[in-house]
């Protein structure tokens, strides 16, 4: 019961809890004080009567005592009817030593009267007797220092006075009690009226504080608390204020930075459904109101594909975050947004906002449209003004080949053929000169994507050491070769990278005139996506050849890798250039770290695939002939070309026939066979007017299918070469080609069954 009404006291306004408090204490007070007066018994009220009664005693015999002894009775009947004015005495006798009643006062009806009496008491002695109704009592007056007995004083006390008194005394206190009740609930309810007024006013303004913000507290405060209280209210509602005129101006600082962004900021939900967006990203829609797009999905609003239309970014990305799995950012570089029969350029980035005050996503893209048209024009630049370099390098370097080989052909014309026969320094030199034009058409070869690298089971540790052998024989130039990794079987083609490490370890040579060191370092890397760009994913030979030389200014170092850019006198600038390309091609990467006078280091990086067959060691081939004489037709649309092999093939014995389209060469072909003279080899270009070289060697195998055949070409790009066993051929041939590689792939043809 107690704890029911607790809970219940505690849901009371102050008011009532007060006045409750209040009205309990005094009525338990009341309660207690009249169960007491209920109660009392007889003894109590004796008890309470011979109080008063020796109080009286006490009182009389110090102030009569003086009078008696000078017998001025009129004094002493003053006195005891004063003493007699008390509403509970109804009599008083003076009495003698003898007994004798000298003097009798008795009360009536409030008033006083003397009267006068010839009563004796016998056996005066100091008594206290009860009569139910009254209490008499007989005390003697004494002098005060021999204690001697002057007189006896007889009082007879009313106890039914002295009880209806007591209880007139209790009806009236209770009456004040209950006054006082009234009077103070009166006064407490008038001033909790005015409290409650207060606080009432003071609990508006605080629930309506946040659209208050700045304004005084409406309130008379009649306490110090509540003195306290409004000037609490009102610094709360001056700090709300401020901090709103702060949040304000951080607003505005927040909104006119958004709007001088050219990035569009989107907040979203979990939904996509979109919350807030800047000026730049609705520029970007272009074609929406403001209004069209508040509350609807981003996806909607903005959808994004990939050039071609054919992927939908938004349908990649939506599993993600349907399931909310999203943790990280997200970006896409030229996604594409297509209006109005137009597309823009858009790059994005995608991030989840997790907070306590915001959940969903977080928006970012720009668009990038004019800046890919400047991207695409300066790369047109560049690659004009590369294209430019390589013409005029390759000019240049043609007009020096050409102009030695016009002077010695002069001295060819000028000079009888004996003469010439036996002048070997003429001959070789010739010979330089178109080995440096094959060079030469075997670099631009490159750089055009045409020199596919014809992979083999090689020892890469083998070849780095005789190139190094090769290239640092002479020189002031320690080599150290460091092998952490397999590399006896790998995957590669050794002459292209061959030109590769030759290349870098001759740059090395010279970048150290006065001598160094050269550090080459083999090692696996497990390269992780997005490591070392461009790679992808997987397992790499590091190749790093690193020199003690002058290094490479910082302004030089991004254009080593330029066609024809060079920082020697005598270099041709194909060097790098060729080396990047041909790394490429093998699915790698070239890269350089340098500082200008502490060296340089090349990485170059290549798939670690391993193979099974050696490539087999070439021996050179010499111009011997040790293969039966040949019935060969020659197919190929430069008449210089085929004239010129004609012309050697007859030289070494063999019976030629040259035709320069293919309905020649099926013609001469069915001809022969027709005479029964079937051809025993069939060398054919693969780029031709009506047919390609495949296509021709279908035609000829369905004629006559028991021949040998070769395929000759310029192009390395093309799958036929790689794969010519494929397309029916018994093996190719690499323009230009020199005799001796002639002669052997003709033993090779000659040998197979």
């Amino acid at each position: 019961m107690a704890l029911k009404f607790l809970k219940k006291f505690k849901n009371f306004s102050l008011k009532y809890q007060t006045l409750s408090i209040f009205v309990f204490t005094i009525s338990f007070v009341s309660i207690i004080y009249l169960i007491f007066f209920l109660t009392i018994n007889n003894r109590f009220i004796n008890r309470l009567i011979l109080d008063e009664l020796n109080l009286i005693r006490e009182i009389i015999n110090p102030a009569i005592a003086p009078h008696i002894i000078s017998e001025r009775y009129d004094l002493v009947e003053h006195y005891l009817i004063n003493i007699l004015k008390s509403p509970h005495i109804e009599k008083i006798k003076l009495i003698d030593n003898k007994g004798n009643v000298l003097l009798s006062i008795v009360r009536y009806d409030e008033k006083f009267k003397r009267i006068y009496t010839q009563e004796t008491i016998a056996n005066l002695m100091e008594t206290v007797k009860d009569y139910g109704k009254s209490i008499e009592i007989l005390f003697p007056i004494k002098v005060e220092y021999t204690n001697e007995n002057l007189s006896w004083i007889n009082i007879v006390y009313s106890k039914e006075k002295y009880i209806k008194c007591q209880k007139e005394k209790i009806l009236l206190f209770s009456g004040l009690i209950l006054v006082t009740i009234l009077m103070v609930t009166l006064l407490i309810n008038g001033i909790f009226r005015v409290y409650k007024t207060s606080l009432e006013k003071a609990l508006r303004f605080l629930k309506e504080l946040p659209f208050r913000k700045g304004e005084l507290l409406p309130m008379v405060p009649w306490s110090r608390e509540l003195q306290e209280l409004k000037a609490v209210g009102e610094e709360l509602s001056k700090l709300l204020k401020e901090q709103d005129i702060l949040v304000q101006q951080e607003r505005d600082k927040l909104e006119e930075i958004l709007k001088t962004l050219h990035e569009g900021i989107v907040v979203t939900d979990f939904e996509l459904k979109i919350k807030y967006f800047n000026q730049a990203f609705y520029y970007i829609v272009e074609s929406l109101r403001e209004q069209d797009i508040r509350e609807r999905r981003l996806d909607e609003v903005l959808p994004l594909y990939d050039e071609k239309r054919e992927i939908n970014y938004w349908q990649t990305i939506t599993p993600l975050l349907q399931e909310r799995l999203l943790e990280h950012q997200i970006s896409q570089h030229s996604a594409y947004y297509f209006i109005n029969g137009n597309s823009k350029v858009i790059d994005f980035e995608l991030a989840p906002l997790k907070s306590e005050y915001w959940q969903g996503y977080l928006f970012v893209c720009r668009d990038v449209t004019k800046e890919k048209l400047i991207e695409r024009e300066l790369s047109k630049i560049e690659k004009f003004e590369a294209i430019d370099r390589l013409a005029g390098g390759v000019a240049h370097d043609l007009r020096n080949i050409l102009a030695g080989i016009y002077n010695y052909f002069y001295l060819l014309k000028s000079k009888p053929i004996s003469e010439i026969y036996q002048n070997k320094d003429l001959q070789e030199k010739i010979e330089n000169l178109l080995n440096r034009a094959t060079v030469l058409s075997n670099q631009l070869l490159t750089l055009s994507k045409g020199g596919v690298p014809l992979k083999g089971v090689g020892d890469l540790k083998q070849l780095i050491s005789d190139i190094a052998d090769f290239c640092f024989s002479g020189f002031p130039v320690e080599f150290e070769l460091v092998v952490n990794a397999p590399v006896e079987r790998i995957l590669f083609d050794p002459y292209q990278m061959g030109q590769v490490f030759q290349n870098l370890f001759i740059n090395a040579r010279e970048a150290m005139p006065e001598g160094g060191k050269v550090t080459v370092n083999i090692n696996l890397r497990h390269l992780g996506e997005e490591e070392i760009p461009p790679l992808s994913k997987g397992t790499y030979v590091e190749i790093s050849v690193r020199d003690t030389g002058m290094g490479i200014a910082p302004e030089i170092l991004p254009k080593i890798f330029d066609p024809f850019f060079s920082t020697k006198e005598k270099g041709s600038g194909l060097g790098l250039t060729t080396s990047f390309q041909i790394v490429r091609n093998h699915g790698g990467h070239i890269r350089v770290e340098s500082q200008k006078g502490k060296g340089t280091t090349f990485y170059v990086y290549l798939p670690y695939e391993v193979g099974q067959e050696k490539l087999p060691v070439e021996e050179p081939e010499t111009l011997s002939i040790t293969f039966p004489k040949l019935r060969i037709l020659v197919v190929d649309d430069e008449a210089d070309i085929r004239e010129g092999l004609q012309f050697i093939l007859q030289d070494l014995g063999h019976e030629v026939a040259t035709a320069g389209r293919a309905t020649e060469a099926i013609e001469i072909f069915q001809k022969s066979l027709d005479q029964g003279k079937p051809f025993d080899l069939v060398i054919t270009d693969y780029t031709m007017p009506e047919l390609t070289g495949d296509q021709l060697l279908l035609r000829l195998k369905e004629i006559y299918p028991n021949f040998k055949s070769i395929l000759s070409t310029g192009y390395t790009d093309i799958p036929i070469i790689t794969h010519h066993k494929t397309f029916g051929f018994d093996a190719y041939l690499l323009k230009p080609y020199t005799i001796e590689n002639l002669l052997k792939i003709l033993r090779e043809v000659s040998n197979q069954k």
